[in-house]
Protein backbone atom coordinates (compact mmCIF):
# COMPACT_ATOMS: atom_id res chain seq x y z
CA UNK A 1 0.00 0.00 0.00
CA UNK A 2 1.47 3.39 -0.94
CA UNK A 3 2.62 5.48 1.99
CA UNK A 4 0.76 8.80 2.03
CA UNK A 5 3.56 11.09 3.13
CA UNK A 6 2.94 12.40 6.63
CA UNK A 7 4.57 15.69 5.75
CA UNK A 8 2.15 16.35 2.88
CA UNK A 9 -0.37 18.41 4.82
CA UNK A 10 2.20 20.46 6.71
CA UNK A 11 4.22 21.24 3.60
CA UNK A 12 1.12 21.96 1.55
CA UNK A 13 -0.30 24.36 4.15
CA UNK A 14 2.98 26.18 4.59
CA UNK A 15 3.70 26.64 0.91
CA UNK A 16 0.19 27.30 -0.34
CA UNK A 17 0.04 30.45 1.79
CA UNK A 18 2.65 31.96 -0.50
CA UNK A 19 2.08 30.55 -3.96
CA UNK A 20 -1.60 29.69 -4.20
CA UNK A 21 -2.11 31.83 -7.29
CA UNK A 22 1.21 31.28 -9.03
CA UNK A 23 2.31 27.69 -8.51
CA UNK A 24 1.19 24.64 -10.39
CA UNK A 25 -0.20 21.61 -8.60
CA UNK A 26 0.99 18.05 -8.99
CA UNK A 27 -2.13 17.19 -10.99
CA UNK A 28 -1.14 19.83 -13.57
CA UNK A 29 2.27 18.32 -14.33
CA UNK A 30 1.95 14.60 -13.62
CA UNK A 31 1.98 11.82 -16.22
CA UNK A 32 -1.36 10.07 -16.23
CA UNK A 33 -0.05 6.69 -17.43
CA UNK A 34 1.16 4.24 -14.78
CA UNK A 35 3.21 1.27 -15.95
CA UNK A 36 3.38 -1.68 -13.57
CA UNK A 37 4.32 -5.36 -13.36
CA UNK A 38 3.26 -8.18 -11.04
CA UNK A 39 5.45 -9.06 -8.03
CA UNK A 40 6.39 -12.48 -9.46
CA UNK A 41 7.79 -11.05 -12.72
CA UNK A 42 11.57 -11.14 -13.12
CA UNK A 43 13.73 -8.07 -12.88
CA UNK A 44 14.70 -8.57 -16.51
CA UNK A 45 11.04 -8.43 -17.57
CA UNK A 46 10.54 -5.23 -15.55
CA UNK A 47 13.63 -3.65 -17.11
CA UNK A 48 12.40 -4.47 -20.59
CA UNK A 49 9.12 -2.72 -19.82
CA UNK A 50 11.02 0.34 -18.59
CA UNK A 51 13.03 0.42 -21.82
CA UNK A 52 9.93 -0.17 -23.95
CA UNK A 53 8.05 2.80 -22.50
CA UNK A 54 11.21 4.92 -21.97
CA UNK A 55 10.49 5.45 -18.30
CA UNK A 56 12.83 5.75 -15.32
CA UNK A 57 10.84 3.52 -12.97
CA UNK A 58 8.17 0.87 -12.91
CA UNK A 59 5.66 0.09 -10.18
CA UNK A 60 5.04 -3.35 -8.75
CA UNK A 61 1.30 -3.82 -8.30
CA UNK A 62 -0.69 -6.43 -6.43
CA UNK A 63 -4.46 -6.40 -6.13
CA UNK A 64 -4.65 -2.98 -7.75
CA UNK A 65 -2.26 -1.43 -5.22
CA UNK A 66 1.33 -0.29 -5.71
CA UNK A 67 3.43 -2.32 -3.27
CA UNK A 68 6.84 -1.25 -4.52
CA UNK A 69 8.86 0.47 -7.23
CA UNK A 70 11.91 -0.48 -9.31
CA UNK A 71 14.03 2.49 -10.38
CA UNK A 72 17.07 3.05 -12.54
CA UNK A 73 19.15 3.37 -9.38
CA UNK A 74 17.96 -0.06 -8.21
CA UNK A 75 18.97 -1.53 -11.58
CA UNK A 76 22.36 0.18 -11.44
CA UNK A 77 23.17 -1.34 -8.05
CA UNK A 78 22.04 -4.79 -9.11
CA UNK A 79 24.13 -4.72 -12.30
CA UNK A 80 27.15 -3.46 -10.37
CA UNK A 81 27.08 -6.25 -7.79
CA UNK A 82 25.39 -9.47 -9.02
CA UNK A 83 24.23 -9.18 -12.59
CA UNK A 84 23.05 -12.74 -13.39
CA UNK A 85 21.25 -13.39 -10.09
CA UNK A 86 19.73 -9.91 -10.14
CA UNK A 87 18.29 -10.23 -13.65
CA UNK A 88 16.58 -13.55 -12.87
CA UNK A 89 15.30 -12.56 -9.42
CA UNK A 90 11.61 -11.88 -8.79
CA UNK A 91 11.05 -8.14 -8.86
CA UNK A 92 9.27 -8.26 -5.49
CA UNK A 93 12.59 -9.07 -3.84
CA UNK A 94 14.50 -6.23 -5.53
CA UNK A 95 11.99 -3.39 -5.47
CA UNK A 96 12.17 -0.32 -3.25
CA UNK A 97 9.35 0.18 -0.76
CA UNK A 98 7.18 1.71 0.46
CA UNK A 99 5.86 3.70 -2.47
CA UNK A 100 5.58 7.37 -1.53
CA UNK A 101 2.23 8.77 -2.62
CA UNK A 102 0.87 12.32 -2.70
CA UNK A 103 -2.46 13.93 -3.42
CA UNK A 104 -3.03 15.66 -6.78
CA UNK A 105 -3.58 19.04 -5.11
CA UNK A 106 -0.12 19.14 -3.59
CA UNK A 107 1.98 22.01 -4.92
CA UNK A 108 4.94 21.33 -7.17
CA UNK A 109 7.28 23.04 -4.69
CA UNK A 110 6.00 20.89 -1.83
CA UNK A 111 6.46 17.77 -3.95
CA UNK A 112 10.05 18.77 -4.75
CA UNK A 113 10.78 19.26 -1.04
CA UNK A 114 9.32 15.86 -0.28
CA UNK A 115 11.48 14.23 -2.96
CA UNK A 116 14.56 15.92 -1.53
CA UNK A 117 13.78 14.82 2.03
CA UNK A 118 13.17 11.21 0.95
CA UNK A 119 16.04 11.24 -1.59
CA UNK A 120 13.79 10.03 -4.41
CA UNK A 121 13.01 11.29 -7.91
CA UNK A 122 9.39 10.29 -8.46
CA UNK A 123 6.09 10.17 -6.58
CA UNK A 124 2.90 8.23 -7.12
CA UNK A 125 -0.18 10.47 -7.31
CA UNK A 126 -3.23 9.04 -5.56
CA UNK A 127 -6.82 10.27 -5.41
CA UNK A 128 -9.45 8.50 -3.29
CA UNK A 129 -6.88 5.74 -2.69
CA UNK A 130 -6.61 5.10 -6.43
CA UNK A 131 -3.35 5.73 -8.36
CA UNK A 132 -3.96 8.34 -11.07
CA UNK A 133 -0.48 9.31 -12.19
CA UNK A 134 3.24 9.76 -11.58
CA UNK A 135 5.20 12.97 -11.07
CA UNK A 136 8.97 13.00 -11.56
CA UNK A 137 11.82 15.34 -10.79
CA UNK A 138 11.88 16.25 -14.48
CA UNK A 139 8.20 17.28 -14.37
CA UNK A 140 8.81 19.44 -11.32
CA UNK A 141 11.98 21.01 -12.71
CA UNK A 142 10.14 22.12 -15.83
CA UNK A 143 7.27 23.49 -13.75
CA UNK A 144 9.34 25.42 -11.20
CA UNK A 145 12.17 26.75 -13.34
CA UNK A 146 10.19 29.83 -14.41
CA UNK A 147 9.16 30.74 -10.85
CA UNK A 148 12.44 32.14 -9.59
CA UNK A 149 15.35 34.19 -10.97
CA UNK A 150 18.71 32.44 -11.08
CA UNK A 151 22.42 33.04 -11.17
CA UNK A 152 24.94 31.73 -13.68
CA UNK A 153 25.13 27.98 -14.09
CA UNK A 154 28.67 27.99 -12.64
CA UNK A 155 27.19 28.94 -9.26
CA UNK A 156 25.19 25.71 -9.16
CA UNK A 157 27.54 23.20 -10.75
CA UNK A 158 29.37 20.41 -8.96
CA UNK A 159 33.09 20.96 -9.61
CA UNK A 160 33.91 17.27 -9.05
CA UNK A 161 33.32 15.24 -12.21
CA UNK A 162 33.71 11.44 -12.04
CA UNK A 163 35.64 10.15 -15.04
CA UNK A 164 36.29 6.70 -16.48
CA UNK A 165 38.64 5.71 -19.28
CA UNK A 166 37.19 4.50 -22.56
CA UNK A 167 38.63 1.04 -21.89
CA UNK A 168 36.36 0.52 -18.86
CA UNK A 169 33.58 -2.06 -18.91
CA UNK A 170 29.91 -1.56 -18.18
CA UNK A 171 30.31 -3.24 -14.79
CA UNK A 172 33.24 -1.02 -13.84
CA UNK A 173 31.29 2.10 -14.72
CA UNK A 174 28.25 0.84 -12.79
CA UNK A 175 30.41 0.11 -9.75
CA UNK A 176 31.95 3.57 -9.89
CA UNK A 177 28.54 5.22 -10.12
CA UNK A 178 27.13 3.13 -7.27
CA UNK A 179 30.15 3.80 -5.05
CA UNK A 180 29.88 7.57 -5.56
CA UNK A 181 26.06 7.59 -5.47
CA UNK A 182 25.91 9.43 -8.78
CA UNK A 183 23.80 9.02 -11.90
CA UNK A 184 26.47 9.34 -14.60
CA UNK A 185 30.16 9.07 -15.47
CA UNK A 186 32.10 10.90 -18.19
CA UNK A 187 34.16 8.82 -20.62
CA UNK A 188 37.71 10.00 -21.37
CA UNK A 189 39.98 9.40 -24.34
CA UNK A 190 43.49 10.77 -24.07
CA UNK A 191 42.36 12.97 -21.22
CA UNK A 192 39.45 14.54 -23.11
CA UNK A 193 35.72 13.81 -22.62
CA UNK A 194 34.22 11.89 -25.54
CA UNK A 195 30.92 10.74 -24.05
CA UNK A 196 28.74 10.22 -21.02
CA UNK A 197 27.00 7.15 -19.57
CA UNK A 198 23.96 7.40 -17.31
CA UNK A 199 21.81 5.07 -15.25
CA UNK A 200 19.26 5.07 -18.06
CA UNK A 201 21.90 3.93 -20.56
CA UNK A 202 22.75 0.96 -18.36
CA UNK A 203 19.06 0.09 -17.90
CA UNK A 204 18.45 0.13 -21.65
CA UNK A 205 21.54 -1.99 -22.35
CA UNK A 206 20.60 -4.64 -19.81
CA UNK A 207 17.07 -4.71 -21.21
CA UNK A 208 18.21 -5.25 -24.78
CA UNK A 209 21.22 -7.51 -24.38
CA UNK A 210 22.29 -10.42 -22.19
CA UNK A 211 25.96 -9.78 -22.95
CA UNK A 212 28.19 -10.14 -19.91
CA UNK A 213 28.55 -6.57 -18.51
CA UNK A 214 31.97 -7.43 -17.10
CA UNK A 215 33.34 -7.56 -20.65
CA UNK A 216 31.01 -5.12 -22.46
CA UNK A 217 32.93 -1.90 -23.28
CA UNK A 218 31.38 1.24 -21.84
CA UNK A 219 31.87 3.09 -25.13
CA UNK A 220 29.12 0.97 -26.70
CA UNK A 221 26.41 2.64 -24.63
CA UNK A 222 27.80 6.13 -24.10
CA UNK A 223 26.08 9.22 -25.48
CA UNK A 224 28.41 11.25 -27.67
CA UNK A 225 29.38 14.01 -28.08
CA UNK A 226 28.97 15.38 -24.57
CA UNK A 227 26.70 18.39 -24.11
CA UNK A 228 28.39 21.45 -22.65
CA UNK A 229 27.42 25.00 -21.68
CA UNK A 230 29.69 27.92 -20.76
CA UNK A 231 29.92 28.82 -17.05
CA UNK A 232 28.22 32.17 -17.71
CA UNK A 233 25.13 30.44 -19.12
CA UNK A 234 21.96 31.24 -17.17
CA UNK A 235 20.33 28.44 -15.21
CA UNK A 236 17.09 28.86 -17.12
CA UNK A 237 18.89 28.55 -20.45
CA UNK A 238 20.73 25.45 -19.24
CA UNK A 239 17.42 23.91 -18.19
CA UNK A 240 16.00 24.60 -21.64
CA UNK A 241 18.99 22.88 -23.24
CA UNK A 242 18.31 19.82 -21.07
CA UNK A 243 14.66 19.83 -22.09
CA UNK A 244 15.46 20.18 -25.80
CA UNK A 245 18.08 17.41 -25.71
CA UNK A 246 16.04 15.28 -23.28
CA UNK A 247 18.97 14.90 -20.91
CA UNK A 248 19.36 15.49 -17.17
CA UNK A 249 22.91 16.79 -16.90
CA UNK A 250 25.37 19.10 -18.68
CA UNK A 251 29.12 19.60 -18.50
CA UNK A 252 30.09 23.18 -17.66
CA UNK A 253 32.92 24.66 -19.72
CA UNK A 254 34.09 23.02 -22.93
CA UNK A 255 35.41 19.67 -24.07
CA UNK A 256 38.95 21.01 -23.62
CA UNK A 257 38.29 22.75 -20.29
CA UNK A 258 35.64 21.01 -18.17
CA UNK A 259 35.00 23.02 -15.01
CA UNK A 260 32.18 20.98 -13.53
CA UNK A 261 28.84 19.29 -14.11
CA UNK A 262 25.30 20.47 -13.45
CA UNK A 263 22.36 18.11 -13.03
CA UNK A 264 18.65 18.43 -12.86
CA UNK A 265 18.92 17.83 -9.11
CA UNK A 266 21.22 20.85 -8.79
CA UNK A 267 18.62 23.01 -10.53
CA UNK A 268 15.78 21.68 -8.39
CA UNK A 269 17.80 22.49 -5.26
CA UNK A 270 18.41 26.03 -6.53
CA UNK A 271 14.70 26.47 -7.24
CA UNK A 272 13.81 25.36 -3.73
CA UNK A 273 16.29 27.77 -2.17
CA UNK A 274 15.07 30.71 -4.23
CA UNK A 275 11.40 30.04 -3.56
CA UNK A 276 12.09 29.46 0.12
CA UNK A 277 13.83 32.84 0.27
CA UNK A 278 10.80 34.38 -1.45
CA UNK A 279 8.47 32.68 1.01
CA UNK A 280 10.38 33.98 4.03
CA UNK A 281 10.52 37.48 2.54
CA UNK A 282 6.78 37.39 1.96
CA UNK A 283 6.14 36.24 5.53
CA UNK A 284 8.29 39.11 6.80
CA UNK A 285 6.35 41.53 4.61
CA UNK A 286 3.08 40.21 5.97
CA UNK A 287 4.28 40.60 9.55
CA UNK A 288 5.27 44.20 8.86
CA UNK A 289 1.89 44.88 7.22
CA UNK A 290 0.06 43.52 10.27
CA UNK A 291 2.14 45.73 12.58
CA UNK A 292 1.35 48.78 10.44
CA UNK A 293 -2.35 47.96 10.41
CA UNK A 294 -2.42 47.51 14.18
CA UNK A 295 -0.62 50.82 14.66
CA UNK A 296 -3.10 52.57 12.32
CA UNK A 297 -6.05 51.04 14.19
CA UNK A 298 -4.63 52.26 17.49
CA UNK A 299 -4.19 55.75 16.03
CA UNK A 300 -7.80 55.77 14.86
CA UNK A 301 -9.00 54.85 18.33
CA UNK A 302 -6.91 57.68 19.76
CA UNK A 303 -8.34 60.13 17.22
CA UNK A 304 -11.87 59.07 18.07
CA UNK A 305 -11.18 59.46 21.79
CA UNK A 306 -9.69 62.91 21.24
CA UNK A 307 -12.76 63.98 19.27
CA UNK A 308 -15.04 63.05 22.16
CA UNK A 309 -12.76 64.88 24.58
CA UNK A 310 -12.97 68.00 22.38
CA UNK A 311 -16.75 67.71 22.30
CA UNK A 312 -16.87 67.34 26.07
CA UNK A 313 -14.66 70.39 26.64
CA UNK A 314 -16.80 72.49 24.33
CA UNK A 315 -19.91 71.60 26.33
CA UNK A 316 -18.38 72.72 29.65
CA UNK A 317 -16.85 76.05 28.60
CA UNK A 318 -19.88 78.22 29.39
CA UNK A 319 -21.22 76.29 32.36
CA UNK A 320 -21.20 78.08 35.76
CA UNK A 321 -19.29 76.76 38.75
CA UNK A 322 -21.29 74.26 40.73
CA UNK A 323 -23.00 72.76 37.72
CA UNK A 324 -23.74 69.07 37.73
CA UNK A 325 -20.95 66.71 36.60
CA UNK A 326 -20.50 66.40 32.83
CA UNK A 327 -22.01 62.93 32.42
CA UNK A 328 -25.15 63.92 34.34
CA UNK A 329 -25.49 67.20 32.42
CA UNK A 330 -24.97 65.49 29.11
CA UNK A 331 -27.73 63.07 29.95
CA UNK A 332 -30.17 65.63 31.41
CA UNK A 333 -29.55 68.84 29.49
CA UNK A 334 -28.41 67.86 25.99
CA UNK A 335 -31.10 67.30 23.43
CA UNK A 336 -28.68 66.23 20.71
CA UNK A 337 -27.61 62.96 22.34
CA UNK A 338 -28.42 59.83 20.36
CA UNK A 339 -27.56 56.28 21.42
CA UNK A 340 -26.51 53.73 18.85
CA UNK A 341 -27.48 50.04 18.75
CA UNK A 342 -24.46 49.19 20.91
CA UNK A 343 -25.51 51.66 23.61
CA UNK A 344 -22.71 54.08 22.78
CA UNK A 345 -23.40 57.80 22.66
CA UNK A 346 -23.54 59.24 19.15
CA UNK A 347 -23.55 62.98 18.51
CA UNK A 348 -25.74 64.40 15.75
CA UNK A 349 -23.37 67.31 15.06
CA UNK A 350 -22.79 67.15 11.24
CA UNK A 351 -19.02 67.67 11.44
CA UNK A 352 -18.56 65.08 14.16
CA UNK A 353 -20.86 62.69 12.36
CA UNK A 354 -18.78 63.04 9.19
CA UNK A 355 -15.57 62.51 11.16
CA UNK A 356 -17.01 59.46 12.86
CA UNK A 357 -18.09 58.01 9.51
CA UNK A 358 -14.64 58.51 8.03
CA UNK A 359 -13.02 56.85 11.03
CA UNK A 360 -15.35 53.87 10.72
CA UNK A 361 -14.66 53.51 7.00
CA UNK A 362 -10.91 53.70 7.57
CA UNK A 363 -11.13 51.10 10.33
CA UNK A 364 -13.07 48.74 8.05
CA UNK A 365 -10.50 49.16 5.30
CA UNK A 366 -7.67 48.41 7.69
CA UNK A 367 -9.42 45.33 9.01
CA UNK A 368 -9.80 44.02 5.44
CA UNK A 369 -6.15 44.76 4.77
CA UNK A 370 -5.15 42.87 7.93
CA UNK A 371 -7.13 39.83 6.78
CA UNK A 372 -5.50 39.95 3.34
CA UNK A 373 -2.05 40.10 4.94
Amino acid sequence: MPEQAKADDAIQTEVSLEFTHTELKVEDIMTGTIISVAPQETVHSAIREMAKYKISCIFIASGGEAVGILTERDVLRGVATRYDDFMQAAVVGEMSKPVIAVCPKMTALAASKLMASRKIKRLLVVSDQQPIGVVTQTDISSALISMAPFRNIADLMTPKVVWVDETATLTEAAQLMAANNISCVVILRAGKPIGIVTEKDIVHRTAQSREDPTTAPITEIMSSPVATVPPTHSVMSASRVMDQMRIHRLLVGSTTDVQGIVTQTDIITAVQEKLEDARLARLQQKAEMVLMVNAAMANLSSIQSLCWRILSSQLTVSEPVGSAPLPERMLSDRSDIVFGPDGQEVCDDPILEELQTRIAETRNSLEKLAKMA
